[in-house]
């Protein structure tokens, strides 16, 4: 196998060799080619396509965190400020969230 070989029209091709023996006992030499920039067009596809998948998913998934931690981060700052006005003394306020069943609610 050869990956990057000059072909008999003058352009870069892969290229494969192999022997085999006629039925009269005769050894032959066989070489396959094929244009280089046609054999590599699909591995060429596939990685632009892996790359703009990976990319997206990424993209996707980095999204999904963020909206995820912003929610959570809402909610311990909402309590944050709850806990300031009771360590200021000022009990009439009511806690939010208590009836969630989480970490934060209990």
């Amino acid at each position: 196998f050869f990956q990057s070989v000059i072909g008999l029209d003058g352009h870069e091709v892969v290229a494969e060799t192999s022997a085999v023996v006629t039925p009269k006992g005769d050894h032959w030499g066989l070489i396959f080619e094929i244009d280089r920039v046609e054999a590599y067009k699909f591995v060429d596809e596939a990685t632009t396509t892996a790359i703009v998948e990976l990319t997206f998913t990424g993209i996707l998934l980095g999204l999904i965190g963020w909206m995820s931690v912003r929610g959570v981060m809402k909610r311990i700052e909402t309590l944050t400020g709850e806990l300031n006005e009771i360590a200021s003394e000022n009990y009439s306020n009511t806690i939010t969230g208590q009836d969630k069943k989480d970490e934060i609610g209990y």
